[in-house]
C-alpha cells in the first residue's frame, strides 16, 4: 500500500481505499498485505496488450462522463456537449491531445468488434478487404492476424493514416495493412468515389454511413460494389 501511494501520490487512507475498491471491482487480487493485477486486469489493462482497453476508459474520463451529469441540458438544448456543433466534424479539433486520445479509444472498441466479426462471418472466400473510414486500424489489424489469406488497404483521411500505420506496425500483423489517404465526403457525393482504391472483394464501411445524407450514402455504397470482383460483399 505504500508503494501505491508513492505511485499515485497521494496519502495512504485513500490509497488503501483505492487499492480495495479495485479489489472487490475484480481489477486486482489482495494476497496478504500485497495487492496484484487480477486476470481481466492483465489482459485488459496493461498497456500495450493486444486488447488493451485503458485508452476507451481514458477517452471516457476526458470527454463522456462528466456530460451525462448534465443530460437534462443537452435533452433541453438539443445540442451536443462534448462538441461544438459549429465545427464541420466532431473530429475536428486544435487539441491534439484529444485527437490522438479519441484515436486510441475507438481502436481499443472496435478490435473486439473486429473479434466478433470474425467469428462470426466467414471470410474464407475473401482475399482482398477495404476498410473505409479504417481509423487506426482495428479490423484489418484484428482480420489480418487472424485471416492469413486476407490482405488489407485503409481508406481514410492522411492524418488517421498515420496513425494506422504506427498501429499496423505495433500490432506486427501478419500481412502488412497497406493505405490510402484520402475521404469519404459525407456532404458531396461527387467527390466520394475518386479516392477508392480498386480490386477489393469485401468491404467494411464506418458506423458515420447511417448519418450521411442520402446522395452520399446511396454514391458510397454504389461505388463499393462497384470495385467488388466476383463474390464480393460488403459489412
Amino acid at each position: 500500500m505504500t508503494e501505491a501511494a508513492a505511485e499515485f501520490r497521494m496519502d495512504d487512507r485513500p490509497a488503501d481505499l483505492l487499492l480495495a475498491a479495485s479489489a472487490s471491482l475484480g481489477l486486482l487480487e489482495k494476497a496478504g498485505a500485497s495487492y496484484r493485477n487480477s486476470e481481466l486486469a492483465e489482459q485488459f489493462l496493461v498497456e500495450g496488450r493486444p486488447y488493451y482497453f485503458g485508452a476507451q476508459i481514458r477517452y471516457s474520463d476526458l470527454r463522456t462522463y462528466l456530460p451525462w451529469h448534465r443530460v437534462g441540458e443537452a435533452l433541453r438544448s438539443n445540442r451536443p456537449l462534448t462538441w461544438d456543433p459549429q465545427q464541420q466534424s466532431m473530429f475536428d479539433t486544435t487539441n491534439p491531445k484529444m485527437v490522438a486520445e479519441f484515436w486510441d479509444a475507438m481502436f481499443s472498441t472496435s478490435r473486439f468488434t473486429a473479434r466478433a466479426l470474425a467469428e462470426a462471418y466467414d471470410f474464407g472466400a475473401h482475399r482482398r478487404l477495404l476498410d473505409v473510414g479504417g481509423g487506426a486500424g482495428a479490423f484489418p489489424i484484428e482480420l489480418c492476424q487472424r485471416l492469413p489469406q486476407l490482405q488489407a488497404t485503409i481508406l481514410d483521411l492522411p492524418h488517421v493514416c498515420a496513425r494506422a500505420e504506427e498501429r499496423s506496425t505495433w500490432a506486427g500483423s501478419a500481412t502488412p495493412v497497406s493505405l490510402t489517404p484520402g475521404s469519404w465526403p459525407t456532404t458531396q457525393p461527387a467527390r466520394t468515389a475518386r479516392w477508392w482504391p480498386a480490386g477489393p472483394d469485401i468491404t467494411t464501411e464506418p458506423n458515420d454511413l447511417e448519418i450521411a445524407e442520402h446522395p452520399v450514402r446511396s454514391s458510397r455504397l454504389d461505388r463499393g460494389f462497384s470495385l467488388f470482383t466476383s463474390g464480393g460483399g460488403g459489412i
